[in-house]
């Protein structure tokens, strides 16, 4: 008998042309928009590396790593102009009719690639990120900044998780023991949607006299465990994913309310978890509203640029973009550590029986 063969073909060959062209034009869109997110860092890393002059000079300065400036020193293979850019357009004329009829023309006109390289990093000024580490010039010590960030960001996500997750789970699983739980899911999405305003100064009244727990950290956990949010909205979905059947097989075997949670019903929610804590960690580490009315003296990164910002022409702009990359050394880090766990959306478990 003769074999057929079955010509594969991908979702892509089997779309029309018009498809496909709309496909591309919104690839290159998409793209576009990425490079507009990326190019604030960019723009924040390589001014960190200016001297204030050179900043001050021309902002969006770069060219003078790449090219020789004739109208600097009279000669296509002079010293680098630092100012290239910041020339009106007649002298920028006037450089293209001196490197046009130098000889070599344009190719004498830009660098080498091994030019390009050493005048890049001879160029930078990394003492920069050594001294945002100087107490006498910065307000706060970067430090002690970095240690408050640490222990408030990761004891908000890992408290906040595990009370939200708790909370959530008893709502979602005992709701038909307890009906009363019902109104429970319902007041957290009421809350979430009806902004309450004004609330900022019954909330200082509260943290500053009635609970007395501004400026002390050993208190001050109490404010992330109210176990509702957003966090509370993601969990209980989770949680109802997840059939009941594993908890009853536990509870034969002779496991507790408590040891089904946390041995059982937990680890199969972890990819969830995680992900929440990582959104919970980028969002909470650059924070500084709550610095800045109730812990103003355990001050954070967030606050330290806030308050950098407006001090930033006493010491100059680029030490506060170095301390602004600094600061997102481990947002970027965590993200770049999870972003597999943030995406996964499956969990795999199994019953026997």
């Amino acid at each position: 008998m003769a074999r057929i063969k079955l010509k594969k073909s991908s979702g892509l060959n089997i779309r029309t042309r018009t498809e496909k062209h709309i496909l591309r034009i919104f690839f290159f869109i998409y793209v576009a928009y990425a490079i507009t997110l990326f190019a604030p860092v960019i723009f924040t890393m390589y001014n960190s590396l200016k001297t204030m002059r050179e900043y001050n000079t021309n902002t969006f300065n770069f060219p003078g790593v790449f090219i020789h400036c004739p109208a600097c020193s009279g000669d296509a293979k002079g010293k680098v102009c630092a100012d290239f850019a910041g020339y009106c357009w007649p002298e920028i004329k006037a450089i293209f009719a001196a490197f046009k009829s130098e000889s070599g023309g344009f190719a004498a006109f830009f660098k080498t690639t091994g030019e390009v390289l050493s005048n890049m990093f001879a160029n930078m000024h990394f003492e920069n990120y050594v001294n945002i580490f100087d107490k006498e010039q910065m307000t706060v010590s970067i430090p002690f900044a970095i240690f408050n960030t640490l222990w408030r960001t990761i004891g908000s996500c890992v408290t906040g998780l595990f009370f939200t997750s708790a909370t959530s789970y008893v709502v979602c699983k005992y709701k038909n023991k307890f009906p009363w739980l019902r109104h429970v899911h319902t007041f957290v999405i009421t809350i979430m949607i009806v902004p309450i305003l004004g609330s900022t100064a019954a909330a200082y009244e509260i943290n500053h006299n009635i609970l007395q727990i501004a400026n002390k950290p050993l208190l001050w956990w109490i404010t992330w465990t109210s176990g509702i949010g957003f966090g509370f909205l993601m969990l209980y979905s989770a949680w109802q994913s997840l059939s009941w059947n594993y908890a009853e097989a536990a509870f034969i075997d002779g496991a507790s309310n408590f040891r089904v949670f946390f041995n059982v019903m937990m680890p199969m929610i972890r990819p969830v978890m995680i992900a929440l804590f990582v959104v919970n960690f980028i969002s909470g580490w650059g924070e500084y509203m709550t610095t800045i009315m109730y812990m103003d003296e355990w001050p954070s990164l967030g606050y330290m640029v806030y308050q950098l910002q407006s001090r930033a022409q006493y010491f100059g702009m680029p030490m506060y973009f170095a301390v602004i990359m600094v600061s997102m050394v481990p947002t970027i880090g965590v993200f770049i550590g999870f972003q597999e766990t943030i995406m996964q959306n499956m969990t795999t478990g199994g019953l026997k029986g």
